[in-house]
């Protein structure tokens, strides 16, 4: 069994804040959150074979976009200028759409209009039926588990 990861570094995104959003637990941000990102730009750092094998799994001719879209976005913390923010929604990959909520830790500079946000979720690829990528005839295998990082940053 093998530990990789995959890095995606081009994605897009959008979000409307709320006017007078206020920065206290309970309060929405905004009123959506949409990011979507091309499954063809996952690098493995493993080379062109094992990107091809994530390409494959995720049926990226059939479904080229993995998308997420919320519902529901909700202050959860606070801590000085930061704050912890649950997003529900639904999320895409290889054409199987799912509810999905995570957490974000975030921070927002009101000086240079920039929201950042960072957060992790583990997920299985048997959620979205992805058949798990192999290598050498087998003997390389994945695991089920996946651990989905997101480091973001939207600029006004």
């Amino acid at each position: 069994v093998s530990d990789w990861s995959v890095s995606i570094r081009k994605a897009k995104g959008n979000f409307f804040i709320i006017d007078n959003f206020k920065i206290e637990i309970g309060a929405s941000l905004y009123s959506n959150l949409k990011f979507e990102f091309l499954v063809d730009e996952m690098e493995s750092g493993r080379g062109p074979i094992m990107n091809n094998k994530v390409k494959k799994a995720l049926k990226s001719s059939e479904h080229p976009m993995v998308n997420y879209n919320s519902t529901e976005n909700k202050i959860v913390s606070v801590k000085d200028k930061s704050f912890v923010l649950e997003s529900k929604g639904e999320i895409e990959i290889g054409g199987l759409k799912k509810p999905f909520s995570f957490l974000l830790n975030c921070s927002y500079n009101e000086e240079i209009k920039t929201i950042s946000f960072e957060g992790n979720k583990d997920i299985t690829m048997s959620m979205f039926n992805i058949v798990k990528p192999t290598a050498f005839f087998g003997k390389l295998k994945t695991m089920d588990e996946l651990n989905v990082k997101f480091n973001m940053s939207f600029t006004k």
